[in-house]
């Protein structure tokens, strides 16, 4: 009997507990959320900077051709 009573007290969460405990997993998804949008945003310019220097190395190359036609 000491046991079952013991039990149910530990699953009883006081209302300041709950409240830290809703304050903690709220500031835990807001860090999670932070930190995903900041990779997602990391990945976009890296992929970005790539397409553009990727772009601009070829249209040096049409460029040095077309100058190699003109000469």
């Amino acid at each position: 009997m000491e046991r079952k009573t013991l039990r149910a007290n530990l699953l009883i969460v006081q209302p300041a507990q709950a409240g830290r405990m809703i304050a903690a997993v709220g500031v835990a998804l807001g860090l999670l959320v932070g930190l995903h949008y900041f990779i997602s945003e990391h990945r976009f310019e890296r992929n970005n900077a790539a397409k553009i220097i990727h772009h601009q190395s070829g249209v040096q190359q049409h460029v040095a051709m077309a100058l190699k036609k003109v000469r």
